[in-house]
């Protein structure tokens, strides 16, 4: 099966995410990536900062942790983390079984921050 990239000016590439440290490390990274930013609100209120970041694949010579899904149904990117392991507890069979079907495609994404909405 081949894949056709998406039309970029028809994929939503900002989004809202609150920020956390990781446990050990303390690195900070994004999470509760969400396309909408009245669904952090309604999770969270007021209590954490909110920011908006955008999103695009990894291009070549670039790294980036952040894994997520590209839905071929809504042409929309979702279901973003900031590991591989944490996206692929997405799927009960794994993206593979998902890709097969050709429901959409695992994608390594590069987060940037635009700036706090909160």
């Amino acid at each position: 099966m081949s894949f056709t990239a998406p039309n970029a000016t028809k994929v939503n590439t900002i989004f809202y995410a609150c920020k956390d440290k990781m446990y050990q490390s303390k690195e900070e990274f994004y999470c509760n990536i969400q396309l909408r930013l009245e669904i952090i609100r309604i999770v969270f209120g007021n209590k954490v900062p909110i920011f908006k970041i955008r999103i695009h694949e990894v291009k070549p010579g670039e790294v980036s942790k952040y894994w997520g899904w590209f839905d071929n149904r809504d042409n929309e990117y979702c279901m973003i983390y900031a590991s591989k392991h944490a996206s692929n507890m997405c799927f009960p069979y794994g993206p593979e079984a998902e890709e097969r079907d050709g429901r959409g495609r695992q994608v390594n994404l590069v987060v940037e921050e635009i700036e706090q909405v909160q």
